[in-house]
């Protein structure tokens, strides 16, 4: 039971083929390995990559590929800037390379590690992983200010009309369109968004 990407791919089904298949007398080990903030492991063909991260504003991330028994570190691609933090995502694609965002920084990996591709994300604030689409696009959002995103009481609503979203005003002085409190859902559930 495995996954490439977080959450098991785009539409985030949660959803793996595959199961532990034990049975009456099987026996299960448990390895454990202390590290600084495991974000998740993701696997790439037969390559099991572990992402990690730092705190606070300059955050760095690291990858690592690592033995699937031992947990042992076989390589890494060392520290990497982040930016302000936030967990983030990995995600192993068909061709073998990988992608990372993390903080306010995309990345491109080969499957040895080494840095292909980097990009520093346009807004100094977190974003919140990744979905990689079929034709290779990454498609990511920031929390709209810097820091994880905040709740907001129904007193802090901005002012909007009916036809029009509610927008928000970032730390850089930009609007953008961005919920700030329950929506309703189809199917009569609601659920707060602040990304």
């Amino acid at each position: 039971m495995t996954w490439s990407s977080e959450d098991g791919g785009p539409e985030r089904m949660q959803w793996a083929d595959g199961g532990l298949h034990l049975g009456p007398t099987s026996r299960l080990t448990v390895t454990k390995r202390e590290t600084l903030v495991a974000t998740m492991c993701v696997w790439g063909g037969d390559r099991l990559y572990l992402l990690t991260h730092s705190g606070g504003e300059d955050a760095t991330l690291a990858v690592e590929e690592i033995d699937p028994l031992t947990l042992a570190t076989r390589r890494s691609t060392g520290e990497l800037p982040a930016g302000p933090i936030w967990p983030g995502g990995l995600a192993a694609l068909p061709d073998g390379s990988l992608h990372a965002v993390v903080g306010r920084w995309a990345y491109r990996f080969s499957e040895d590690l080494e840095v292909l591709a980097r990009r520093e994300l346009p807004r100094a604030a977190p974003y919140n992983s990744f979905v990689t689409l079929r034709d290779g696009r990454l498609v990511t959002k920031d929390f709209g200010e810097p820091g994880p995103a905040t709740s907001r009481r129904p007193t802090d609503r901005p002012s909007s009309s009916p036809s029009s979203p509610p927008t928000s005003t970032s730390s850089t002085g930009s609007s953008y369109p961005r919920p700030v409190w329950p929506a309703s859902r189809p199917g009569g559930t609601s659920s707060t968004s602040s990304a």
